[in-house]
């Protein structure tokens, strides 16, 4: 019975080796969603503020979304599968959270549930740390340590192009460019850089110093309404 024990003690040591330590350091948030190369940002609302991941020491899982996935995950170096798993049942009232709750935990999650997902994390050296979860099908889910705050939506809109790019974009709004300010934010919600709306009036925003990845653009005009856009740098 004892050499039992401390066979079994010597796998659950071996187990908690194979875990980043990382990975139970933070409550991940997460910040998009890449299914079959399309960039899908998670819903900030009054019913879902952010959408969240945790990885505890105890090999337990959760994520949540409107409902909950949880399970009990098995490690092997830098993958995991769950062992046992189980989705709340209760549902989004709004409708913009229930097709983000389909995508994450119907489209990215479940289908790969049986098979192994993969892990890396990175130190963004700013106090961040970025997560991405790959799945068996190729799929991302993008998480951060820190929250990404992204002002509220208006109505009005503006499109990006080409995006993506990997030296120079435009932007085409109804709005007078010489009355905005615009500002380039990366995935943590760290700001790159600002512009002035009036030197975009006969140039573009130039992204060739940028690293590879996705960020936002925000314009504010002068009453400091906000519209946001994603730019995939390449």
């Amino acid at each position: 019975m004892k050499k039992i024990a401390i066979l079994i003690l010597g796998l659950l040591s071996l187990n908690l080796i194979a875990q980043d330590p990382q990975l139970f350091d933070n409550t991940w948030h997460l910040h998009s969603l890449v299914i079959n190369g399309d960039t899908h940002i998670p819903p900030s609302n009054n019913e879902v503020t952010n959408v969240t991941a945790n990885f505890y020491a105890t090999n337990e899982f959760d994520s949540t979304v409107c409902d909950s996935l949880e399970g009990i995950l098995n490690y092997v170096n830098s993958e995991f599968m769950f062992d046992v798993w189980g989705v709340t049942l209760g549902g989004c009232a709004q409708q913009v959270n229930t097709d983000f709750q389909q995508l994450y935990l119907d489209t990215f999650l479940v289908p790969s549930i049986n098979d192994p997902f993969t892990y890396t994390i990175v130190d963004d050296g700013n106090g961040s740390k970025t997560l991405t979860v790959t799945n068996i099908l190729g799929d991302d889910a993008i998480y951060g340590s820190q929250i990404l705050s992204i002002p509220e939506l208006t109505k009005d809109s503006f499109n990006v192009y080409p995006n993506p790019s990997s030296d120079k974009v435009f932007i085409s709004t109804a709005l007078d460019l010489t009355e905005l300010v615009i500002n380039v934010i990366d995935i943590t919600g760290s700001k790159v850089f600002t512009i002035d709306g009036n030197k975009l009036k006969n140039s573009g925003i130039n992204i060739r110093d940028l690293s590879n990845g996705m960020y936002f653009i925000i314009l504010t005009d002068v009453d400091g309404n906000n519209t946001v856009k994603k730019l995939i740098k390449n």
